[in-house]
């Protein structure tokens, strides 16, 4: 891929506003998770734990803890990133 493609893929990006609550098949959210991992991380220090939520109450409880966002009410299973703080 040359940069002008590059540019083009990130100018085409969008963002999905429209969650029917379908369930995810739990091997697809193993792949995110997998996929997910090989982000880049400062120092490829990795400090990151990734939590699978499809329980309804986790999820509704996880749209409180993160601030209330409506949408992550409609959402059919939710992938949380926990990272470590430097230090902790």
């Amino acid at each position: 891929m040359d940069a002008h493609e590059l540019l083009e893929l990130i100018a085409s990006r969008r963002s999905c506003r429209a969650f029917d609550g379908s369930e995810i098949d739990p091997e697809t959210l193993r792949e995110i998770v997998i996929d997910g991992t090989q982000a880049p991380s400062s120092c490829n220090q990795q400090q990151w734990h990734f939590v699978i939520v499809t329980d309804r109450a986790d999820l509704v409880r996880a749209c409180e803890i993160a601030g209330g966002n409506p949408l992550r009410r409609m959402l059919g299973a939710d992938l949380p990133l926990l990272s470590e703080r430097m230090g902790a």
